[in-house]
C-alpha cells in the first residue's frame, strides 16, 4: 500500500511538472531618462547580429509594453531579418495610467526612447504605433523632423481619440460627450484641472482622469494635439498602417481617413488584417510577417558600424 502511495505521488508529481515550451527571443530591460528627469523602462530585443537598425514599439493606450498584445512573433522576426526591437513605455504606464497626463509630454517620451537607440549605435529608426501610440509617434516625426526616423508602421490606427469616438457614436452621443468635456473645460478654467471625472468610452470602457487630461488628449481637435490627421501632413516618410477589419477598439473607418491625411508621405499603404480584433489576437504571426517584411523591403537593414 505504501509503495502504491509513493508511485501516485510520483505520477502525480510527473503530470504537474511543468512542461518545456519555446524558448522566447531574448530581452534586455532598458532604460532612458526624459528631459523632464523621468525614467522610463523597455524591453530590447537585439538583432541576431549587430545592426543599426531598430523598431521602436510605442503602445497604445497609457503605452505600458507589458500590454496584451503578443509582440514575440514580430520582435523574432525582425530580429532574425537584422532589426533590433525596442518596446518602450511612456511616462502614464503602470497603476496611475493617464490620470493627469498632458499629451504634449509624450513627445518627451518618445525621445527618450530614440535617445536610448541611438546611444546603442542604432541609427536607422523605423517607430511603429499602435492606436494612441500612433498619434504619439506621428506626433513626434512633426515636432522634432528627427532624421534618424526613416519610416513609420501604425497599427490599430485611430484619427484621434475625439476623431474615432465621432464615428462610432449617433448624434445624441456626441451631444453628450460635448456636453461632459464642456465640464472639463470649466473645471481647467477654474483651477480645478486635477479633478478625476469617468466617461464611459469605446466599448463602453469607463475611462478616469482628469479634467485636463481629458481636455488634453480626448478634446476636440481645435484644442487637443492627440491628432494624427493634424499633423500628417508634416510626415514624408513611407508609412505603412495595418489595421483589423473586426477591430472594435479603433473601428475599421479610421484606417482609409488616416491614409488619406498623409497626403506628403514618399509612399504609403494600408493592409488588412482579416478577422483581427484591435490587440490583433490570435493573429500575432500574421501581424508579425507583414510588418517585418515591409520594414526590411522599405528600410533594408544596415550591419553595425566596425
Amino acid at each position: 500500500m505504501k509503495a502504491l502511495s509513493l508511485l501516485l505521488m510520483a505520477l502525480a508529481l510527473i503530470t504537474a511538472a511543468p512542461r518545456p515550451a519555446e524558448a522566447a527571443p531574448k530581452a534586455e530591460l532598458v532604460g532612458s531618462a526624459t528631459d523632464d528627469r523621468m525614467f522610463l523602462h523597455g524591453l530590447l530585443y537585439s538583432a541576431d547580429k549587430p545592426s543599426r537598425s531598430v523598431v521602436i514599439n510605442l503602445p497604445g493606450g497609457p503605452g505600458s509594453f507589458y500590454s496584451r498584445q503578443d509582440m514575440t512573433p514580430l520582435a523574432e522576426a525582425l530580429n532574425r531579418q537584422g532589426y533590433n526591437f525596442l518596446s518602450f513605455n511612456t511616462r502614464s504606464a503602470g497603476a496611475n495610467g493617464l490620470f493627469y497626463t498632458k499629451f504634449e509630454d509624450y513627445l518627451l517620451d518618445v525621445a527618450a526612447a530614440v535617445k536610448l537607440a541611438k546611444s546603442r549605435g542604432m541609427t536607422d529608426i523605423v517607430l511603429l504605433g499602435h492606436s494612441l501610440g500612433s498619434v504619439r509617434a506621428v506626433y513626434y516625426l512633426s515636432q522634432t523632423k528627427d532624421p534618424a526616423v526613416r519610416a513609420l508602421v501604425l497599427t490599430g490606427v485611430i484619427t484621434s481619440p475625439y476623431g474615432e469616438a465621432q464615428l462610432r457614436w449617433n448624434p445624441t452621443e456626441r451631444a453628450a460627450y460635448d456636453a461632459f468635456l464642456q465640464t472639463q473645460r470649466d473645471a481647467v478654467k477654474a483651477g480645478d484641472g486635477k479633478k478625476i471625472s469617468g466617461y464611459p468610452w469605446a466599448g463602453g470602457h469607463l475611462y478616469e482622469m482628469s479634467a485636463a487630461t481629458w481636455v488634453s488628449i480626448f478634446g476636440t481637435p481645435a484644442e487637443s494635439n492627440a491628432s494624427i490627421v493634424k499633423f500628417a501632413k508634416d510626415v514624408t516618410v513611407p508609412v505603412l498602417i495595418v489595421h483589423g477589419t473586426k477591430d472594435e477598439g479603433a473601428l475599421p473607418a479610421n484606417a482609409p481617413l488616416v491614409l488619406a491625411s498623409l497626403v506628403n508621405s514618399s509612399d504609403k499603404s494600408l493592409v488588412w488584417v482579416d478577422g483581427a480584433n484591435h490587440m490583433f489576437m490570435g493573429t500575432a504571426d500574421k501581424y508579425g510577417r507583414i510588418i517585418s517584411d515591409w520594414v526590411v523591403k522599405t528600410l533594408p537593414p544596415k550591419p553595425a558600424a566596425p
